[in-house]
């Protein structure tokens, strides 16, 4: 099993769209997202995948300031900030393929690591607060789909959904916002090469 695993591999590129959600996301869209990855077979059934991406789509988050004044009243001023969100991943996949066949069905599970950020007019959107609204996220997410292998390439479309623990838990010092977890969802289509 240990030389099946050494001398069995693939790489490609994948691509597809994506779009980002959450409570606090205003006017998202779906936007592309691209990559590179490393296919490799453990069992008849299992592979593990590690890819690296870069993604950007159309989204805006609320800020939210919190004042207090003289008399100690608590004010709310809130606002839309940033324009696209844009972000690098590194994510490791385990792929179930139930049936080996040369178009299969598949199911994935993933833990990644996300740089993510809002953006307005090519910098890094603001908060209320003063804070970038930046940050270096886990991420947990799932997809199903079609996997085939012909002729020596791998070829896949599935769809997913990624879940980013971005949420900054003082907020009214960090982002601003009553701030929560952003997920995406979107379609992604890989070809590989065997060796």
């Amino acid at each position: 099993m240990i030389i099946y695993i050494l001398l069995s591999f693939a790489v490609g590129v994948e691509g597809g769209v994506f779009e980002l959600q959450g409570n606090d996301i205003v006017s998202p869209e779906f936007g592309p997202r691209f990559g590179v990855f490393c296919d490799v077979p453990v069992t008849s059934n299992l592979n593990y995948v590690l890819s690296f991406g870069w993604g950007k789509a159309t989204a805006s988050t609320r800020t939210v300031a919190i004042t207090y004044d003289s008399l100690g009243q608590r004010q709310v001023f809130s606002e839309v900030r940033g324009e696209d969100f844009e972000y690098l991943s590194g994510d490791f996949s385990v792929n179930w393929i139930p049936l080996r066949s040369v178009i299969s069905p598949c199911l994935s599970g993933r833990l990644g690591l996300k740089s993510w950020k809002f953006v307005s007019g090519g910098e890094v959107a603001m908060s209320l607060n003063g804070n970038e609204f930046k940050g270096i996220s886990l991420s947990l997410g799932g997809s199903a789909g079609l996997k085939g292998n012909i002729a020596g390439f791998i070829l896949s479309a599935e769809v997913f959904s990624d879940f980013i623990f971005s949420e900054n838990s003082d907020w009214e010092k960090g982002f601003g916002g009553e701030d929560d977890n952003e997920w995406t969802r979107g379609v992604i289509f890989r070809l590989g090469r065997d060796f």
